[in-house]
């Protein structure tokens, strides 16, 4: 390989493991919160929230900062698994479909970094569609009069995207792509088939919502963390079952610091 292919190679792969910290400090945060929302001392928090949180933490500037930078790596590397397809799903359609949940997972990323970015500076987005790019295009569609199209179209991708994380805390699929010591892979695996479980588990509850009309889905209105948490702290022993979801959170956020450390990452 040349120097230069090298050097952009190791570049990138700097870059997505910084990003997996990043998320894996994002769930950290969220798990933390989910457990104290829990046990009736804390609101439960989303993705932002988190970022917000860390931004009030001592040297939190810094820490955002960081945050940014890891998550445009992560979103970026998301892409590339996408496009590039260095994991090797293929070109069937189970291929094309992960694919696709790899470059959505990019765009969600992005959001979220220029989020992250409009709360340390003057650029990105720090409110309103929390630079959501997709909400134009969502909102042209409920003018157009196939607002219910969208609904079950997003339903169905939440539905797919739990049913994959179930899988793969199922499976452990995940295995493949690690390299980790067999004395640390021996807990990695059961923590991020928890975490992947949990994660999965936030999808569901979300779709459930949106097709019995639990969540009045609209382009100003979308479903996401805190409304399924929201959702299950209404059910019966809802605590308990959000207290198993706070500890999920943190088992994601132990899968994530492993891939930062020990996923496979060839760029191509």
């Amino acid at each position: 390989m040349p120097q230069t292919d090298a050097a952009i190679s190791t570049g990138i792969e700097r870059l997505a493991r910084a990003g997996y910290a990043a998320r894996g400090t994002v769930y950290l945060i969220i798990g933390f919160f989910t457990i104290l929302a829990a046990l009736g001392g804390s609101e439960a928090k989303d993705s932002e929230d988190a970022l917000a949180a860390v931004l009030g933490a001592p040297f939190g500037t810094i820490l955002v900062w960081a945050m940014v930078i890891g998550l445009f790596g992560h979103a970026g590397w998301r892409v590339i698994q996408a496009v590039k397809d260095p994991d090797h799903h293929g070109k069937g359609a189970k291929g094309i479909a992960v694919r696709a949940g790899l470059l959505g997972s990019g765009v969600v990323n992005f959001a979220l970094a220029m989020f992250a970015l409009g709360l340390v500076s003057r650029w990105g987005s720090s409110g309103g569609d929390n630079g959501d790019p997709t909400g134009g295009w969502i909102a042209a569609v409920f003018d157009a009069g196939l607002g219910w199209l969208v609904v079950w179209a997003v339903a169905a991708i939440l539905l797919a995207v739990a049913g994959a994380h179930f899988w793969k805390a199922a499976t452990a699929g995940f295995e493949k792509h690690m390299r980790c010591p067999p004395d640390i892979g021996r807990w990695v695996r059961p923590l991020s088939q928890a975490g992947l479980f949990a994660r999965g588990a936030v999808f569901l509850i979300l779709a459930i919502l949106i097709v019995t009309g639990g969540f009045a889905y609209s382009p100003e209105n979308q479903p996401g963390l805190k409304d399924a948490l929201a959702a299950v702290q209404g059910l019966a022993f809802g605590w308990a079952i959000l207290l198993a979801m706070g500890i999920g959170f943190l088992a994601f956020a132990v899968y994530s610091f492993a891939e930062a450390r020990y996923r496979r990452i060839d760029p191509g």
